[in-house]
């Protein structure tokens, strides 16, 4: 089958670059997942079979993003990680238990 190439870039909540930031991509066809690893930049290009994948990115000192995504043609993603642990400047809302 055509493969289609997908851009992603991991920032952090200010929208900075993380570099080097671990991301997975589980295809629909892919029989293992891809680990690679971002740029300095944070900049990652994953080749994968187009429809619907799941986007795993993590780094350290962040909590791990998961996505559901559709892959086209040329996808552009921007993952936003969030700091993991509270720091005195960070207001942290509690979620449904």
């Amino acid at each position: 089958g055509k493969l289609a190439s997908c851009g992603i870039a991991i920032l952090d909540d200010q929208g900075g670059a993380i570099p080097y930031a671990r991301v997975r991509v589980f295809g629909a066809q892919a029989a293992q997942p891809q680990t690679l690893r971002a740029d300095a930049t944070g900049q990652y290009r994953a080749t994968a079979s187009p429809g619907p994948a799941l986007v795993e990115a993590e780094a350290e000192g962040f909590r791990r993003f998961t996505a559901r995504v559709r892959i086209t043609g040329d996808t552009k993603l921007d993952i936003r990680l969030e700091v993991r642990g509270v720091t005195d400047s960070v207001v942290v809302t509690a979620e449904g238990a």
